[in-house]
This record gives structure tokens, sequence and C-alpha cells, in this order.
């Protein structure tokens, strides 16, 4: 079995994303752009960003690999849900996406969040403040936290507390798809 990472910063590489190739930026500066763009607008360029990574046909090219999407279209549309986008219109908009065969919720409480980014924050994490302080983090962190787990609630995701060590969320991680792709993942394999 072979993993391929599939990402919305794929935009940023137009050897894997031709038709992106008009975006000139860094992966920083795209960062801070996003954060300053406002309302539907954001919500609009997140979802193309996801939507252009996909390509509707790499998730067709080959049955052998699993794919992984590092938060997907649900973390962002948890975001703009808590910025203020319409709820209805986010969950329109996202179910126009290709659904994934599994969901894994990696969850950790703030204090470790906090820990574990080490000051590392961006504004769109930290509520659109563009001073990246630990308590804009804590506020806008607290309250995504909370809007997926209730997105969460109305699905079949698979949560696992992130605040345990890498190795024991890793067991995890490789048991929950393990079992959805009903092969076993040799030990020591990475998935």
């Amino acid at each position: 079995m072979s993993v391929e990472i599939v990402d919305k910063w794929h935009v940023l590489d137009a050897s894997k994303l031709p038709a992106c190739r008009f975006i000139h930026s860094t992966r920083e500066e795209l960062r801070l752009c996003i954060a300053e763009m406002e309302g539907i607008s954001r919500a609009l360029f997140l979802f193309w960003s996801i939507a252009a990574s996909l390509d509707e046909d790499l998730m067709t090219r080959n049955p052998e690999v699993t794919y992984l999407l590092d938060g997907y279209c649900t973390k962002h549309a948890a975001a703009e849900i808590v910025y203020g986008a319409p709820r209805e219109w986010i969950v329109a908009t996202t179910a126009l996406l290709p659904k994934p065969d599994v969901t894994i919720f990696l969850d950790v409480g703030i204090d470790v969040a906090v820990e574990r980014k080490a000051g590392l924050f961006s504004p769109y994490e930290c509520g659109r403040d563009m001073r990246c302080g630990v308590a804009a983090y804590r506020q806008h962190q607290s309250r995504l936290r909370e809007e997926l787990i209730d997105l969460g609630s109305s699905e079949d995701w698979h949560v696992i507390d992130a605040s345990q060590s890498a190795e024991l969320v890793h067991e995890q991680v490789k048991q929950v798809i393990a079992h959805h792709i009903r092969v076993s993942v040799p030990d020591g394999a990475r998935v």
C-alpha cells in the first residue's frame, strides 16, 4: 500500500497543478493573504484551493493508493462558520467536494495545542488577529474545536485523543485505516 498526501498548498506548485501557475505567492504570504480576505470570498478561495488540489482524476488514478488529506475542507468549514459564514451555505458548498472514505479527528485540548505550536501561530489560526498572540489563538481555537466537535457529532468520524504520545496516536490512526481498507498494516509500516 502506498500513501500520497494531498494538500491545498499544492496550488502553489505549478508542476503539480499547472492551472494554478498564476499564483506566485509563497506559502507564508498566501497564509497572510487568506487571513486578510473577507467573508464568503475567503471561504470560496479556501474551498477552491482544496478542490483544485484534489484534481478529480487524482482520486481515481490508483485504487492501491491511500490519499491523506490533512484537514481537508472540514477544518476550514468549521473556521468559516466561526468567522460568521452561514452554516447552511458552508455545509452546501462543502457537500460539492468528494466525501472522504474515513475522517479521523485528532482532538487535542487547547493547552496542549498552545504548547505544541510553540508560538508559531498564523493570523487565520488566531481569529484573523494579525498580532498572533496566545490569547487570540486560545480564543479562536477553542471556538473552532467546539465547532469541529459539533460537525463531527453528525458524521461518522473516528475521534482520537491527540494529547497522547505520537506513537499511541500513530498506532490508533493506523488501526482505523487498516480496519477501513480491510487489510492489515504491517508492523513498522508508516501510514
